[in-house]
């Protein structure tokens, strides 16, 4: 990525999902309630600029009939790439 502050957001199927038991962490750190959640996703944009480097994000919701389902995955911010473009 070639923005410290990226958009970071995962969808959620509101039809099996308690909207209220759902945590988002970043590299660690619980990020829910900086976050935006409505019924179909859920979205975290960094205050503070992420330093270059691979990031980790985790989402899990519990759902109505008391299961929880998660996901994790991770990112590159890279500000100091420049975009390299080759004509021919």
């Amino acid at each position: 990525m070639f923005t410290d502050t990226p958009r970071i957001s995962a969808n959620i199927s509101i039809g099996y999902g308690n909207i209220s038991s759902i945590v988002m962490t970043l590299d660690g750190i619980n990020v829910t309630s900086n976050s935006t959640i409505n019924s179909s996703y859920i979205e975290y944009i960094p205050e503070v600029a992420l330093v270059n480097g691979s990031h980790s994000v985790f989402v899990e919701v519990k759902t109505t009939m008391g299961f929880s389902d998660n996901i994790t995955w991770a990112f590159i911010v890279n500000k100091s790439t420049i975009p390299i473009f080759l004509w021919l």
